[in-house]
């Protein structure tokens, strides 16, 4: 199940998110000042890690086409130097190590969701079976309570059986 790209499940993810831009937007700078040569583009694998903690499938998906434009972007307004080539193919290494990255984050959420249902299915389990044996309990308790008064009824009954052939001044033969 997955919910929208604009509803936060908390206040800290509602913060987290302009964090995971700035962290891009931070990056993409970085990456517009240093030398083409420098393989910046893989730095953009941070953003979509810190989408992790939002638990929202929509996070790393977002992060991904989000940072793969600024792969390229940063390729032309970085400061001009040697090696475009090399500088050209260490953008498209940044971006697989990009989707790669991204769908472990996927795989993490999703397998965090799964957890999180099974758990809480576990609980309703929990719940359900302890309801059923408490109420086996009471009935057991009730059924001990009736047990008693039998008990107790059964010795009343042998009690004055022995208190009325005790009083007989001669003997007497029972016969079932």
């Amino acid at each position: 199940m997955e919910s929208s790209p604009v509803s936060a499940e908390s206040p800290r993810s509602a913060l987290q998110i302009p964090i995971v831009g700035f962290l891009a937007l931070g990056i993409f700078v970085a990456d517009c000042l240093i030398p083409l040569g420098i393989g910046m583009g893989s730095l953009y694998i941070v953003v979509v890690v810190a989408t992790l903690p939002l638990k929202n499938p929509w996070g790393p998906k977002i992060a991904m086409l989000g940072t793969m434009p600024l792969v390229f972007l940063g390729y032309w307004a970085s400061v001009p130097g040697p090696g475009y080539e090399t500088a050209m193919i260490n953008r498209w290494i940044s971006i697989l190590c990009i989707v790669i990255t991204g769908m472990m984050v996927l795989k993490n959420i999703k397998a965090q969701q799964t957890l999180q249902t099974t758990k809480e299915d576990l609980a309703a389990k929990y719940a359900d079976r302890t309801n059923e044996l408490m109420d086996q309990n009471h009935a057991m308790v009730n059924l001990l309570g009736d047990m008693e008064q039998v008990k107790n009824n059964l010795e009343d009954k042998e009690r004055r059986l022995r208190l009325l052939v005790d009083a007989f001044p001669s003997g007497m033969l029972i016969v079932d």
